[in-house]
């Protein structure tokens, strides 16, 4: 509220932070971050708001700063965020949730120390290593038939169906996939299915990555 004349008056918004919920404040030398109820972290400095745009739609109860990188309690488990520039690109590289080990996905706060992640929640208290091998671990591709060429004739169908899986037994829920079809797409598609389907492919060599 605003006293001016005798009066109180509410200002008008001019600010991207006001009416936001904000739930937790940590100060650097070079700026302020800011966790909000749903609207994951902005930064705010001299030079202005900015907001982390990988992080939007996140509620965010803890922020430890480590330079270069954000650690994050969230109602969406814990999350590693790399800063860019500008910091509106910085984007998750990493996420832990219930099946890699916290005992909820709901984070309360998080503490960092000699290399592990302590993360309270309303179950009580996890301890992970961001660093083990298991969430570091490649993923591997395979095919069920001998061969990784499909051949079709020319007066056959020219409709298919690709359904895949991986060989990774954490935060199998939470895996986003890419594929391209090349020569025709040379951008990467990403997906959550495991299931593609792709109709009326043309007659030439064509390769799925």
């Amino acid at each position: 509220m605003l006293l001016k004349n005798e009066t109180l008056t509410t200002p008008a918004f001019k600010d991207t932070l006001l009416g936001t919920s904000v739930t937790e404040l940590k100060a650097t030398p070079k700026n302020l971050w800011v966790g909000t109820d749903g609207r994951g972290v902005y930064s705010y400095s001299n030079s202005g708001v900015q907001h982390l745009k990988a992080t939007d739609d996140l509620s965010v109860q803890t922020i430890i700063d480590e330079g270069n990188v954000l650690w994050l309690a969230t109602n969406k488990g814990v999350k590693k965020v790399v800063l860019k520039t500008p910091l509106s690109e910085s984007v998750i590289t990493n996420s832990f949730y219930e099946s890699d080990g916290l005992l909820q996905n709901n984070i309360n706060d998080i503490f960092l120390k000699d290399g592990f992640v302590y993360a309270a929640t309303d179950a009580g208290l996890s301890k992970i290593d961001p660093n083990d091998a298991v969430y570091k671990k490649s993923l591997q591709i395979y095919f069920e038939n001998r061969s990784d060429t499909l051949t079709i004739k020319q007066n056959e169908n020219r409709n298919i169906t690709v359904s895949f899986y991986v060989t990774n037994y954490g935060s199998q829920q939470h895996l986003v996939y890419k594929y391209r079809l090349l020569p025709q797409q040379e951008e990467w598609i990403e997906t959550q299915t495991q299931l593609l389907n792709f109709s009326s492919l043309p007659p030439e060599i064509i390769c799925l990555k």
